[in-house]
């Protein structure tokens, strides 16, 4: 595969405070203005050098069109993977029966606006997910779960070194081998599941929610601890019941809801979407 080379020899790309080198490839996402959008398309990549492979850092760093699609006839591969950086929105979205293969680490707003993971296929990153990334500029980050599954080999961090991240979860797994540490943003698990080693977050900087059917799984036996984590999950925005139940080796989190009067699309929050069926039921009723 051909290869755009920055500085010469080595791409740069910051994960830390530090300046590190990962690869003597790069894949930019620059598409044309009647670009496909879709991610296995070549053109849609700097000078048409992709789609990337499991060699390739790939940046994606502005989507205004709509986001890069990972379709279902697309298998993508990346050594390492920013989405945003120093820059605009963009959002990968991974369609149903799409899949992407991240082998390295992924940073969702490297020092930049909102870098949005959208999922409801599979993904699979063998090292850590940052969701957010420093304060200044600061970087935000989002991951959409709708279905599907997101695997991660490390630790996801939301809101690193100052970064603001969001984890929604409507439906779907997010499998965590390592920790799930929530330093500054917020996950909300409205349904799916959540697996992770262990759970750290520190209201009121990171919060944690959960809604309907969603459940959080630890892999351990948290019963002994004291002022863990997990005891600082709210239900249903506050209106309901956290369950947590310890058994050999795991702890569940998942919720009873009590929902207001007012909540008329079983969210248990009363918003714009229930307003909108209000004035559906008033209109539908003066015809």
């Amino acid at each position: 595969m051909a290869q755009k080379l920055i500085s010469q020899s080595f791409v740069i790309v910051i994960f830390s405070l530090f300046i590190i080198p990962f690869s003597v490839n790069a894949a930019t996402w620059d598409p044309p203005s009647d670009s496909d959008m879709y991610w296995c398309d070549s053109f849609n990549w700097w000078l048409g050098f992709g789609p990337p492979t499991s060699a390739d850092t790939v940046l994606i760093n502005s989507t205004p069109d709509g986001p890069a699609i990972i379709d279902l006839n697309c298998s993508a591969e990346t050594a390492f993977l920013i989405i945003s950086q120093f820059g605009n929105s963009a959002t990968v979205k991974v369609a149903p029966g799409g899949s992407l293969h991240v082998y390295g680490d992924t940073i969702l707003g490297n020092y930049s606006q909102t870098g949005t993971l959208d999922v409801q296929g599979l993904v699979t990153i063998d090292s850590k997910l940052t969701v957010g990334y420093y304060i200044a500029p600061r970087g935000i980050g989002a991951v959409n779960l709708a279905g599907g599954t997101i695997e991660v080999g490390g630790d996801v961090i939301v809101g690193e070194q100052g970064g603001d991240g969001t984890i929604t979860i409507t439906a779907g797994v997010l499998d965590i081998a390592g920790e799930l540490d929530m330093l500054n943003g917020h996950v909300q698990v409205n349904g799916g599941i959540v697996y992770a080693d262990d759970l750290f977050f520190f209201p009121p900087h990171g919060t944690f929610d959960i809604t309907g059917d969603g459940t959080v799984v630890v892999r351990q036996d948290l019963s002994n601890f004291i002022g863990h984590s997990i005891d600082s999950i709210t239900a249903c925005g506050g209106q309901g019941e956290v369950i947590i139940e310890y058994y050999t080796g795991i702890t569940v989190a998942r919720t009873e809801c009590v929902c207001p009067n007012s909540d008329l699309n079983g969210d248990c929050y009363v918003n714009l979407e229930d307003l909108a069926i209000l004035a559906e039921q008033w209109l539908t009723g003066a015809q």
